[in-house]
Protein backbone atom coordinates (compact mmCIF):
# COMPACT_ATOMS: atom_id res chain seq x y z
CA UNK A 1 0.00 0.00 0.00
CA UNK A 2 1.50 3.14 -1.12
CA UNK A 3 1.53 5.80 1.38
CA UNK A 4 -1.13 8.78 -0.24
CA UNK A 5 -2.46 12.29 1.09
CA UNK A 6 -2.12 14.15 3.88
CA UNK A 7 -0.39 11.51 5.48
CA UNK A 8 2.69 11.70 3.81
CA UNK A 9 3.64 14.26 6.31
CA UNK A 10 4.44 11.75 8.82
CA UNK A 11 7.25 9.86 6.87
CA UNK A 12 9.44 12.63 8.54
CA UNK A 13 8.93 10.64 11.50
CA UNK A 14 7.78 7.36 10.62
CA UNK A 15 9.54 4.38 8.47
CA UNK A 16 7.75 4.48 5.48
CA UNK A 17 7.21 0.85 5.75
CA UNK A 18 5.95 0.83 9.35
CA UNK A 19 3.42 4.16 8.20
CA UNK A 20 2.41 1.78 5.74
CA UNK A 21 1.16 -0.95 7.69
CA UNK A 22 -0.37 1.37 10.50
CA UNK A 23 -2.68 3.10 7.61
CA UNK A 24 -3.57 -0.44 6.49
CA UNK A 25 -4.65 -0.53 9.73
CA UNK A 26 -6.35 2.83 10.00
CA UNK A 27 -8.20 2.12 6.92
CA UNK A 28 -10.05 -1.39 8.49
CA UNK A 29 -11.97 0.98 10.84
CA UNK A 30 -15.24 3.09 10.45
CA UNK A 31 -13.73 6.65 10.92
CA UNK A 32 -16.95 7.62 9.89
CA UNK A 33 -18.22 6.81 13.23
CA UNK A 34 -15.52 7.78 15.11
CA UNK A 35 -15.79 11.27 13.62
CA UNK A 36 -19.72 11.04 14.66
CA UNK A 37 -18.82 10.13 18.37
CA UNK A 38 -16.59 13.47 18.71
CA UNK A 39 -19.03 16.12 16.79
CA UNK A 40 -17.43 16.01 13.50
CA UNK A 41 -20.32 17.41 10.91
CA UNK A 42 -18.58 17.26 7.07
CA UNK A 43 -20.32 20.38 6.24
CA UNK A 44 -17.83 22.61 7.94
CA UNK A 45 -14.44 20.90 7.58
CA UNK A 46 -13.06 24.50 6.14
CA UNK A 47 -14.20 26.31 8.93
CA UNK A 48 -12.40 23.49 11.28
CA UNK A 49 -9.50 23.14 9.34
CA UNK A 50 -9.32 27.24 9.63
CA UNK A 51 -9.22 26.87 13.06
CA UNK A 52 -6.45 24.84 13.53
CA UNK A 53 -4.39 26.84 11.24
CA UNK A 54 -5.04 29.95 13.05
CA UNK A 55 -3.82 27.76 15.92
CA UNK A 56 -0.91 26.36 14.39
CA UNK A 57 0.15 29.71 13.86
CA UNK A 58 -0.51 31.75 16.89
CA UNK A 59 2.32 29.10 17.93
CA UNK A 60 4.92 29.49 15.02
CA UNK A 61 3.81 31.39 11.90
CA UNK A 62 5.88 28.88 9.91
CA UNK A 63 3.37 26.31 11.13
CA UNK A 64 0.25 25.40 8.60
CA UNK A 65 -2.91 23.18 9.26
CA UNK A 66 -1.19 21.26 5.76
CA UNK A 67 1.45 19.86 7.93
CA UNK A 68 -1.26 17.64 9.50
CA UNK A 69 -2.84 14.79 7.76
CA UNK A 70 -6.81 15.92 6.90
CA UNK A 71 -8.09 13.45 10.03
CA UNK A 72 -6.49 15.66 12.59
CA UNK A 73 -7.28 18.88 10.93
CA UNK A 74 -10.16 19.99 13.42
CA UNK A 75 -10.49 21.57 16.93
CA UNK A 76 -11.29 18.41 18.12
CA UNK A 77 -8.01 16.86 17.95
CA UNK A 78 -5.21 19.51 17.51
CA UNK A 79 -5.05 21.89 20.14
CA UNK A 80 -2.12 23.60 21.83
CA UNK A 81 -0.78 23.22 25.50
CA UNK A 82 1.41 25.53 27.22
CA UNK A 83 4.27 24.07 29.72
CA UNK A 84 6.88 27.10 31.50
CA UNK A 85 6.15 29.51 28.43
CA UNK A 86 6.70 27.05 25.41
CA UNK A 87 3.34 26.65 23.42
CA UNK A 88 3.27 23.14 22.23
CA UNK A 89 1.30 21.92 19.11
CA UNK A 90 -0.39 18.62 19.95
CA UNK A 91 -2.74 15.97 18.12
CA UNK A 92 -5.30 13.68 20.32
CA UNK A 93 -5.36 9.87 19.34
CA UNK A 94 -8.26 7.97 20.13
CA UNK A 95 -6.36 4.64 21.04
CA UNK A 96 -8.44 1.71 22.75
CA UNK A 97 -5.00 0.27 24.57
CA UNK A 98 -4.33 1.98 27.79
CA UNK A 99 -4.64 5.55 28.96
CA UNK A 100 -1.97 7.04 26.71
CA UNK A 101 -4.50 10.07 24.94
CA UNK A 102 -4.37 12.11 27.96
CA UNK A 103 -1.35 14.73 28.84
CA UNK A 104 -0.84 13.30 33.13
CA UNK A 105 0.79 15.30 35.54
CA UNK A 106 4.03 13.45 35.14
CA UNK A 107 4.52 14.28 31.49
CA UNK A 108 4.12 17.90 32.34
CA UNK A 109 5.63 18.20 34.84
CA UNK A 110 8.66 16.28 32.65
CA UNK A 111 8.12 18.64 30.29
CA UNK A 112 8.85 21.88 32.43
CA UNK A 113 11.79 20.04 33.67
CA UNK A 114 13.35 19.71 30.24
CA UNK A 115 12.57 23.81 29.49
CA UNK A 116 13.90 25.01 32.49
CA UNK A 117 17.38 23.01 32.17
CA UNK A 118 16.59 21.36 35.73
CA UNK A 119 18.48 17.86 34.66
CA UNK A 120 22.37 18.38 35.68
CA UNK A 121 24.68 16.33 33.77
CA UNK A 122 23.36 15.90 29.96
CA UNK A 123 25.26 17.07 27.09
CA UNK A 124 24.42 19.92 25.37
CA UNK A 125 20.75 19.57 23.65
CA UNK A 126 22.12 18.90 20.05
CA UNK A 127 23.86 16.02 21.15
CA UNK A 128 21.68 14.40 23.70
CA UNK A 129 20.21 11.49 22.35
CA UNK A 130 16.26 11.14 24.52
CA UNK A 131 13.99 8.19 24.41
CA UNK A 132 10.89 8.33 25.43
CA UNK A 133 8.92 4.75 26.27
CA UNK A 134 4.85 5.16 27.13
CA UNK A 135 4.72 8.47 25.31
CA UNK A 136 0.99 8.61 24.86
CA UNK A 137 0.55 12.39 23.51
CA UNK A 138 4.81 12.65 23.62
CA UNK A 139 3.99 16.25 25.10
CA UNK A 140 7.77 15.77 26.92
CA UNK A 141 9.30 14.16 23.06
CA UNK A 142 7.89 17.14 21.82
CA UNK A 143 9.72 19.20 24.11
CA UNK A 144 12.96 17.91 23.77
CA UNK A 145 12.58 17.49 19.92
CA UNK A 146 11.81 21.54 20.09
CA UNK A 147 14.97 22.15 22.19
CA UNK A 148 17.12 20.39 19.90
CA UNK A 149 17.71 16.89 21.60
CA UNK A 150 17.60 13.41 19.00
CA UNK A 151 14.39 12.16 20.34
CA UNK A 152 12.75 8.08 19.84
CA UNK A 153 9.24 8.23 21.01
CA UNK A 154 7.63 4.81 21.54
CA UNK A 155 4.55 3.54 22.86
CA UNK A 156 2.63 0.44 21.92
CA UNK A 157 2.08 -0.62 18.80
CA UNK A 158 -1.40 0.23 18.10
CA UNK A 159 -2.18 2.42 15.16
CA UNK A 160 -4.48 5.41 16.62
CA UNK A 161 -1.70 5.70 18.94
CA UNK A 162 1.03 5.91 17.03
CA UNK A 163 -0.04 8.26 14.26
CA UNK A 164 -1.63 10.68 16.50
CA UNK A 165 2.01 10.67 17.85
CA UNK A 166 3.50 11.19 14.66
CA UNK A 167 1.40 13.79 13.98
CA UNK A 168 2.36 15.92 16.97
CA UNK A 169 5.54 15.39 16.25
CA UNK A 170 5.52 15.99 12.49
CA UNK A 171 4.06 19.38 13.48
CA UNK A 172 7.01 20.14 16.18
CA UNK A 173 9.46 19.29 13.99
CA UNK A 174 8.88 22.01 11.46
CA UNK A 175 10.11 24.51 13.83
CA UNK A 176 11.95 22.47 16.28
CA UNK A 177 16.14 23.02 16.80
CA UNK A 178 16.49 19.47 15.92
CA UNK A 179 15.83 17.59 12.88
CA UNK A 180 15.86 14.10 14.06
CA UNK A 181 12.93 11.71 15.42
CA UNK A 182 10.91 8.96 15.16
CA UNK A 183 8.20 7.23 16.31
CA UNK A 184 8.78 3.30 17.06
CA UNK A 185 6.09 0.92 18.41
CA UNK A 186 7.37 -1.16 21.58
CA UNK A 187 6.36 -3.38 24.33
CA UNK A 188 8.51 -3.10 27.19
CA UNK A 189 10.96 -6.40 27.96
CA UNK A 190 10.81 -6.45 24.16
CA UNK A 191 14.63 -6.56 22.65
CA UNK A 192 15.78 -3.12 22.17
CA UNK A 193 18.01 -3.64 19.13
CA UNK A 194 15.63 -1.63 17.06
CA UNK A 195 14.79 1.59 19.44
CA UNK A 196 18.68 1.55 19.72
CA UNK A 197 20.25 1.58 16.44
CA UNK A 198 22.08 4.74 15.96
CA UNK A 199 23.06 4.72 19.77
CA UNK A 200 22.04 4.21 23.19
CA UNK A 201 20.17 7.03 25.01
CA UNK A 202 21.17 9.64 27.12
CA UNK A 203 18.07 10.62 28.71
CA UNK A 204 15.21 8.35 29.38
CA UNK A 205 11.92 9.70 30.09
CA UNK A 206 8.99 7.87 31.71
CA UNK A 207 6.13 9.29 32.67
CA UNK A 208 2.92 7.42 34.01
CA UNK A 209 4.28 4.11 33.65
CA UNK A 210 4.37 2.55 37.26
CA UNK A 211 0.48 2.09 37.70
CA UNK A 212 0.53 -1.80 36.63
CA UNK A 213 3.23 -3.49 38.94
CA UNK A 214 3.39 -6.74 36.86
CA UNK A 215 4.70 -4.55 34.27
CA UNK A 216 7.32 -3.04 36.47
CA UNK A 217 10.67 -5.69 35.07
CA UNK A 218 9.86 -5.60 31.71
CA UNK A 219 9.79 -1.85 32.00
CA UNK A 220 13.33 -1.61 33.56
CA UNK A 221 14.24 -4.44 31.25
CA UNK A 222 13.28 -1.74 27.93
CA UNK A 223 15.05 1.01 29.98
CA UNK A 224 18.43 -0.64 31.03
CA UNK A 225 18.95 -1.97 27.70
CA UNK A 226 18.54 1.26 26.44
CA UNK A 227 20.48 3.39 28.54
CA UNK A 228 24.01 4.96 27.60
CA UNK A 229 26.62 4.52 29.89
CA UNK A 230 26.36 7.62 31.07
CA UNK A 231 22.70 8.25 30.84
CA UNK A 232 20.08 9.33 33.47
CA UNK A 233 16.43 7.91 32.92
CA UNK A 234 13.80 10.63 34.76
CA UNK A 235 11.07 8.64 36.40
CA UNK A 236 8.02 10.41 36.77
CA UNK A 237 4.01 9.43 38.35
CA UNK A 238 1.28 9.51 40.77
CA UNK A 239 -0.53 7.38 42.14
CA UNK A 240 -4.11 6.59 40.61
CA UNK A 241 -4.74 3.78 42.99
CA UNK A 242 -4.53 1.18 41.09
CA UNK A 243 -2.38 -0.66 43.12
CA UNK A 244 -1.10 0.03 46.78
CA UNK A 245 1.03 2.77 46.82
CA UNK A 246 3.60 0.33 48.52
CA UNK A 247 3.34 -1.87 45.04
CA UNK A 248 3.85 0.89 42.97
CA UNK A 249 6.74 2.37 44.66
CA UNK A 250 8.65 -1.56 44.84
CA UNK A 251 9.43 -0.56 41.40
CA UNK A 252 12.45 1.38 42.38
CA UNK A 253 13.18 -1.72 45.01
CA UNK A 254 13.54 -3.77 42.13
CA UNK A 255 15.45 -1.31 40.04
CA UNK A 256 18.03 -0.90 42.58
CA UNK A 257 17.84 -4.95 42.57
CA UNK A 258 18.88 -5.08 38.99
CA UNK A 259 21.73 -2.43 39.11
CA UNK A 260 20.19 0.92 38.87
CA UNK A 261 21.01 3.82 41.11
CA UNK A 262 18.12 5.68 42.26
CA UNK A 263 18.34 9.26 43.26
CA UNK A 264 15.60 11.53 44.85
CA UNK A 265 14.26 14.12 42.45
CA UNK A 266 11.23 15.62 44.14
CA UNK A 267 7.70 16.40 44.10
CA UNK A 268 5.10 18.66 42.78
CA UNK A 269 1.38 19.46 42.96
CA UNK A 270 -0.39 20.52 39.27
CA UNK A 271 -3.50 21.11 38.55
CA UNK A 272 -6.07 18.13 38.24
CA UNK A 273 -6.98 16.54 35.01
CA UNK A 274 -10.43 17.43 35.38
CA UNK A 275 -12.71 18.76 37.88
CA UNK A 276 -13.94 15.69 39.14
CA UNK A 277 -10.42 13.93 39.30
CA UNK A 278 -9.03 13.61 43.07
CA UNK A 279 -5.80 15.88 43.15
CA UNK A 280 -3.77 13.34 44.64
CA UNK A 281 -3.68 11.70 40.99
CA UNK A 282 -2.05 15.10 39.84
CA UNK A 283 0.68 14.97 42.48
CA UNK A 284 3.95 14.22 40.89
CA UNK A 285 6.45 12.24 42.09
CA UNK A 286 10.17 11.64 40.70
CA UNK A 287 13.14 10.10 40.16
CA UNK A 288 16.77 10.21 38.47
CA UNK A 289 18.09 6.62 37.74
CA UNK A 290 21.49 5.57 36.63
CA UNK A 291 23.30 2.30 35.68
CA UNK A 292 25.24 1.10 38.92
CA UNK A 293 27.30 -1.14 36.82
CA UNK A 294 28.96 0.80 33.80
CA UNK A 295 30.79 3.19 35.37
CA UNK A 296 27.91 6.27 35.34
CA UNK A 297 27.37 6.86 39.06
CA UNK A 298 30.23 8.54 40.04
CA UNK A 299 28.16 11.92 39.73
CA UNK A 300 26.10 10.41 42.78
CA UNK A 301 27.69 10.82 45.73
CA UNK A 302 26.56 8.15 48.70
CA UNK A 303 25.63 10.87 50.94
CA UNK A 304 23.18 12.13 48.05
CA UNK A 305 21.83 9.27 47.85
CA UNK A 306 21.05 8.17 51.08
CA UNK A 307 19.50 11.81 52.25
CA UNK A 308 16.96 14.09 49.87
CA UNK A 309 19.57 16.52 48.45
CA UNK A 310 17.58 19.62 46.67
CA UNK A 311 20.93 20.41 44.38
CA UNK A 312 18.56 20.05 42.06
CA UNK A 313 15.12 19.95 42.71
CA UNK A 314 12.37 21.81 40.16
CA UNK A 315 11.46 24.99 40.85
CA UNK A 316 8.69 25.09 43.07
CA UNK A 317 8.80 21.28 44.28
CA UNK A 318 8.50 20.92 47.84
CA UNK A 319 10.03 17.41 49.35
CA UNK A 320 8.21 18.58 52.56
CA UNK A 321 5.19 17.95 52.16
CA UNK A 322 5.44 14.14 51.67
CA UNK A 323 8.52 11.93 52.64
CA UNK A 324 10.48 11.17 49.83
CA UNK A 325 11.03 8.67 47.68
CA UNK A 326 14.21 6.82 49.23
CA UNK A 327 13.11 7.72 52.86
CA UNK A 328 9.94 6.21 52.94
Amino acid sequence: MECHGSWHHLKAVLPEALLERLLKEESKEDDDFTMDLFGEDESSDAMRSEAVDDLLKSVDKRLSVHHLPNRYRSPTWCFVKEVAGMRIPLVLGCSKQGHGDVIWASAEFAAAVLINNELKGLPPWHSTRVLEVGAGLALPSAVALRLGAKVVATDVPDHERLLAMSASLAVNLQIAQSKSVSVLPHVWGEDCGTLCQDGKFDLILCNDCLYIPDLHRPLLKSISGSLAASGMALICFSFHRTAPESAILGFFDLAKELGLQVKDFGQRQLPPRCSNMDSARSYVWAAKCRDLHRGSLQKFSTSELATSDTSDTPEGTSRYQNPSLLGR
